[in-house]
C-alpha cells in the first residue's frame, strides 16, 4: 500500500454497541503501604530504582535516563484500564529534561524542568506534543487513568487531575503495544531534581470482549483516472460508518474527490459489500510571479513560483540585485518585514512587481556568483523557492567571506543574513589589503535571534585593490548564516583625522595619504632624539600604516584624501611605531617608551604597566635612562633651515613629576583622591 499523509482523515461514526458490558478483572495492584525491596526486582529497571514509604516504587533522578518498567499478561483484544496515582519530580535546570510516565508503547506524560505538563501519543515523537498545565514548584501527586481498546487499536479514556484528554490522545495505534508501564527521566542527571520519580499507588484490569460484536473486514480504493493507486484494508464494527475526506496527499502528490464522488460507507455484516470506491483527481496548480522592472517599467526579471490549490500562502523569494545586460539594478530599500526580499504568494495570488533602480557603482557577490571563501565553511541547507541563489554560507571559526579586489575609495556594504541561532550573533566587517592581510575593523553586524535580515555598514575606506571581508572572529561557529553581499563604491578614498584640544594628535594612517592639499593640518614624523628632545619632519605624503604627529586647529576633523605613496622621502627615517591592528605592551622592551600626552600636546615617558592601543603613535627611546617626564619637540619643515618650536617643556623631573599611580598599580589623573605614587617614586595622600 502506498503512503497516504495526513490530510485524509478517516473517520469512523455512528453510534455502536461493541461490548455488552465492561467488566473489569483485576490484573495487578499495589498499594502505597505495600512497597517492598522485593518490588525493584519485579519492576525491573535501571539501578537507580528504589522504594520509599512516602511515595512508592520510583526511578531516582542522580543518574542519567534512568527508568522503572512492568509488563502486564492482557488477553488479546481485550480492554485494559490502567488506574495510577503518580508522584511527580521538580526540578531546576535545562529546557528538554523530563521525568515522565509512560502507558503501553505510545502515550506519554512528562513534566520538564520549567514544570510544564506535556502529552506525547507517540513515543519517538518530539516532546513538545501538547501542553496540558503548568505545576509551581513543589511536590505532586496526580490521579491518572487510561482506559486501552486494544481490539480497535484506540484510546477510550485518558484522565489526568480529574480533567479528561482523551480527543488529545485520538487516532489508531496498530503497531502500538498496551501492556506495559514505565516511569523515569530523560537526562535526568544533569538537572537538580529535588524528589525522584514514583509510581504511589496503581491499579490494572482488563475487560473480556463481548460475544455479540462483529467486527467486518473492509477496503478504500483511491483511484486516479480508473487505476487503483493506493488503498486501505483495514477492520471495524459492523454498522460504523468510514468516511474519507478530501483532499489526500499519497506519494507526495496532492488529490481532491471528484464533486459528487461519494465518500462514506456503513459497514455491513456482509464484508463483500464494505468497498469505498473514491475517485481522485489531481490538485490544480498555478504559477505565481513577481516581476522585477525598471523605473519606466521595462521587464527586467521573473521570479516564479508554483502554488498548489488549497495549500497555505507561502514565500516566494526575489533578489536584491538584478542584472540586466551589463547594468545592475538594485530594490531602493528592504522590505519593512526585513525578511530578506520576500512576498507571501498562495494559490490564486495576482503577480506581484517589484521597482528596481540602476546603480552604476556596485559590486555584487552572492553564492551563486562567486563569494569568495577563506577558511572552513559550511552550506546551508537551501531555502525552498530563494530567487537569490541556493546555499547559505555559515562562517565556523576563524573564517570568513570577501569580495573581489576593488577600486579604492569609501564603500557601503548589505549584507543579507539570517540568524538561526537562540541569541544574538555578531561577525566582524574588516578591511584587507591588496594582499588580503587585515588593515583595520571597519565595523560589526548584529542579528538577533532567529531574524533574517539585511544589514547595512557605511564609510568603509578599501585601499586600491584591497577587499571587503565578513568574518568570525570570536572562535566559534556563528549562528549567523550569509547569502549575498553587495558593495557600493560611494565616494574616493580618505581617512579623517580630528585634532585633540591641544592642537596636536598621535595617528597611523590606514591607508597612504596625501596632505599637500589640506589646508591647517600639518603631518609630522621623528626623525632624530636626544636626551631630552625629539626631532619632527614635517611630510606631505605618507605610505600606509605611517605612525604620525598631526599639527592643526583643536577639535577639527580633516578629511585627507588618499594618495599613493609607497615610502617615506629620500634619507628619511620615521622613528615613531604605531600600528591600526596590534596594540603594544610597554613592558615588552627594555629601554623607556613616550607617547603624545592628549592634556597637553607633548611626548612623556609611559609607565611600564601601560598597553598601548592601535591607532596610537609612540617612540622607543634609544636612551635607556631617558627622561621620566617630557621630551621637548621640535619640527623641521621638508625645506626649512631652521627649526619651530612645538613645545618648550623642560624636564624637571623632581620638581614635575607627570605620571600618577594608585595603591593598585592604575594610572590615575593628578588631582586622584586618597594614596597617589608618583612615577618619581614619591608618595602622596590627597
Amino acid at each position: 500500500m502506498r503512503k497516504i499523509y495526513s490530510l485524509l482523515l478517516l473517520c469512523l461514526m455512528g453510534t455502536v454497541v461493541a461490548w455488552a458490558e465492561d467488566t473489569y478483572e483485576s490484573v495487578y495492584t499495589h498499594a502505597l503501604a505495600d512497597w517492598t525491596s522485593d518490588d525493584i526486582t519485579a519492576w525491573s529497571g535501571s539501578n537507580a530504582v528504589e522504594v520509599s514509604t512516602t511515595y512508592g516504587l520510583g526511578a531516582n533522578a542522580n543518574l542519567t535516563a534512568t527508568y522503572v518498567s512492568k509488563s502486564f499478561i492482557i488477553g488479546e483484544k481485550y480492554k485494559v484500564k490502567y488506574e495510577v496515582d503518580w508522584t511527580f519530580a521538580t526540578a531546576t535546570g535545562r529546557t528538554g529534561n523530563y521525568n515522565w510516565i509512560q502507558f503501553g508503547s505510545f502515550l506519554r506524560l512528562g513534566i520538564n524542568s520549567s514544570y510544564n505538563m506535556q502529552l506525547s501519543t507517540d513515543a519517538g515523537a518530539t516532546w513538545n506534543a501538547t501542553t496540558l498545565g503548568y505545576y509551581s514548584n513543589g511536590t505532586y501527586t496526580k490521579h491518572i487513568e487510561v482506559i486501552f481498546n486494544t481490539k480497535k487499536g484506540v484510546v477510550e479514556k485518558l484522565s489526568f487531575d480529574g480533567t479528561d484528554y482523551t480527543s488529545l490522545a485520538s487516532g489508531k495505534f496498530s503497531t502500538a503495544t498496551f501492556n506495559t508501564v514505565s516511569t523515569g527521566f530523560i537526562r535526568g542527571g544533569s538537572v537538580s531534581w529535588t524528589l525522584a520519580n514514583y509510581i504511589t499507588n496503581i491499579a490494572v484490569s482488563q475487560a473480556a470482549p463481548s460475544e455479540e460484536d462483529t467486527e467486518v473486514a473492509y477496503t478504500v480504493n483511491f483511484k486516479y483516472n480508473n487505476t487503483i493507486i493506493s488503498r486501505i484494508d483495514d477492520t471495524a464494527e459492523a454498522g460504523d460508518t468510514i468516511k474519507v475526506d478530501s483532499p489526500v496527499t499519497i506519494d507526495d502528490v496532492k488529490y481532491y474527490a471528484i464533486d459528487g464522488d461519494t465518500l462514506s460507507m456503513t459497514l455491513s455484516e456482509d464484508e463483500t459489500k464494505n468497498v469505498l470506491n473514491v475517485n481522485l483527481r489531481l490538485a490544480d496548480t498555478q504559477t505565481v510571479n513577481i516581476n522585477a522592472v525598471d523605473a519606466d517599467g521595462n521587464l527586467l526579471e521573473i521570479f516564479s513560483g508554483t502554488r498548489v490549490e488549497g495549500d497555505a500562502a507561502s514565500n516566494l523569494y526575489y533578489t536584491r540585485v538584478v542584472l540586466s545586460g551589463d547594468e545592475y539594478y538594485t530594490v531602493p530599500a528592504a522590505n519593512g518585514n526585513g525578511d530578506n526580499y520576500v512576498i507571501s504568494m498562495a494559490y490564486g495570488s495576482e503577480d506581484a512587481e517589484v521597482v528596481y533602480t540602476l546603480n552604476e557603482n556596485i559590486e555584487y557577490y552572492a553564492e551563486e556568483s562567486g563569494l569568495n571563501i577563506s577558511g572552513s565553511f559550511r552550506g546551508q541547507q537551501q531555502v525552498a523557492n530563494r530567487a537569490s541563489g541556493g546555499d547559505w554560507n555559515n562562517l565556523t571559526a576563524g573564517s570568513y567571506l570577501y569580495t573581489d579586489a576593488l577600486l579604492g575609495g569609501e564603500y557601503t556594504i548589505d549584507v543579507s543574513g539570517r540568524n538561526h541561532g537562540g541569541s544574538t550573533a555578531t561577525l566582524d566587517v574588516q578591511v584587507l589589503d591588496e594582499n588580503g592581510y587585515l588593515i583595520k575593523t571597519a565595523g560589526t553586524m548584529s542579528w538577533e535571534k532567529a531574524v533574517n535580515a539585511v544589514q547595512t555598514v557605511t564609510k568603509i575606506m578599501v585601499p586600491e585593490g584591497g577587499a571587503i571581508a565578513i568574518a568570525e572572529t570570536a572562535g566559534y561557529t556563528s549562528n549567523i548564516d550569509i547569502d549575498y553581499l553587495i558593495a557600493y563604491r560611494t565616494g574616493d578614498l580618505a581617512e579623517d583625522i580630528t585634532v585633540n584640544s591641544t592642537g596636536v594628535s598621535s595617528y597611523v594612517t590606514t591607508f597612504a595619504l596625501d596632505f599637500s592639499g589640506v589646508e591647517g593640518l600639518t603631518a609630522m614624523i621623528a626623525t632624530d632624539e636626544t636626551e631630552d628632545e625629539i626631532v619632527m619632519t614635517k611630510v606631505t605624503e605618507v605610505p600606509a600604516g605611517t605612525p604620525i604627529i598631526v599639527r592643526g586647529t583643536p577639535g577639527e576633523t580633516y578629511t585627507v584624501p588618499g594618495g599613493d605613496c609607497t615610502e617615506l622621502p629620500d634619507g628619511l627615517e620615521n622613528r615613531l611605531s604605531g600600528s591600526t591592528t596590534e596594540t603594544f605592551d610597554v613592558a615588552s622592551v627594555d629601554n623607556p617608551v613616550y607617547a603624545l600626552k592628549n592634556t597637553d600636546g607633548d611626548f612623556h615617558r609611559v609607565a611600564s604597566t601601560v598597553t598601548i592601543p592601535t591607532g596610537i603613535a609612540y617612540l622607543v627611546s634609544e636612551y635607556t635612562n631617558g627622561a621620566l617626564g617630557a621630551k621637548k619637540l621640535t619640527v623641521f619643515g621638508e625645506d626649512d633651515d631652521a627649526p619651530t618650536a612645538v613645545s618648550s617643556v623642560v624636564t624637571n623631573v623632581e620638581a614635575q613629576p607627570v605620571m600618577f599611580f594608585n595603591a593598585a598599580g592604575q594610572q590615575v589623573g593628578e588631582d586622584s583622591k586618597g594614596l597617589v605614587i608618583g612615577n618619581d617614586g614619591k608618595k602622596m595622600i590627597k
